[in-house]
């Protein structure tokens, strides 16, 4: 009789086991399915060390896109020269234009690029406003335009070759007279009206049709900037457009070789008579 009586019992402490292993597997399950202090911090640790290593390698894949960017209208740019050229009797579009009216070179060359003045906005220079509002400027008001033109504009031409009138004086560049158009710049990189403004404090006025000199100093690896800087703006190099249509990137201290050097600037800033 006593061994009966203990049966009941039995099964209830099996019953109390089995229920404390099952609340046991519950409470082991449920901490394996949520991260402690530590572990967050080290994942979040983890994050911050690969954006630290993707983040410069974002960096420069778009500059390297800004500079294709750019490098794409000087193309369009020194290519509108070439069918201007065509159109002119040989005559390229100069910084002030030598012919009745006084045009400036940009707008010579805005027809051909379908009147779209954005073409002068490097990305890396001219911020995305500034693109902007040359984008909203198509007035045939040449002085409107203007306006817009010499505060965002970030493209300039080599006014050592292509002034093209100084006062009353004519300087019409006849291309057919120049030795090598594969050598000579016809537009680069240069700093924008609100740039001069914020860096030197200058009036763009002063330099409305972005004239770049090739004896000014060159930004930024000059001081101190000049109004008629040339701007090494992608990484160590600038973007450069020549009189026979193509355009390359130069490093900038070539470029200020080609500058400084006699034998140099006769080559690639000379004056066509």
């Amino acid at each position: 009789m006593p061994e009966e009586d203990e049966g009941p019992e039995r099964l209830f402490e099996c019953a109390r086991v089995i229920n404390m292993k099952e609340k046991i597997m519950k409470s082991a399950k449920s901490k394996s399915n949520t991260f402690t202090l530590i572990e967050l911090l080290v994942v979040i640790a983890i994050i911050a060390i690969l954006a630290s290593m993707l983040l410069p390698a974002l960096n420069q894949a778009r500059g390297k896109a800004r500079a294709i960017t750019c490098m794409n209208k000087l193309k369009q740019i020194v290519g509108a020269n070439q069918m201007y050229i065509a159109d002119s009797d040989g005559f390229a579009s100069t910084c002030i234009s030598s012919f009745p009216g006084g045009y400036q070179w940009w707008y010579k060359l805005r027809p051909y690029v379908s009147n779209k003045l954005d073409m002068w906005g490097c990305p890396e220079g001219s911020n995305h406003t500034e693109i902007d509002n040359l984008k909203k400027q198509l007035s045939s008001d040449m002085y409107t335009a203007l306006g817009t033109f010499k505060w965002n504009a970030s493209i300039g031409i080599n006014t050592q070759t292509f002034y093209g009138r100084s006062g009353s004086d004519p300087k019409p560049v006849k291309v057919a007279r120049a030795k090598n158009t594969s050598k000579i710049v016809y537009a680069a990189d240069g700093r924008t009206g609100n740039e001069l403004k914020s860096i030197i404090g200058g009036n763009p006025n002063t330099n409305a049709f972005i004239s770049l000199r090739h004896n000014a100093s060159i930004a930024p690896l000059e001081v101190p900037v000049a109004q008629f800087s040339y701007f090494v703006r992608h990484g160590k190099n600038i973007n450069l457009s020549f009189l026979d249509g193509h355009a390359e990137s130069v490093p900038g201290y070539t470029l200020m070789m080609w500058c400084k050097n006699g034998s140099y600037v006769s080559t690639y800033f000379p004056i066509i008579k």
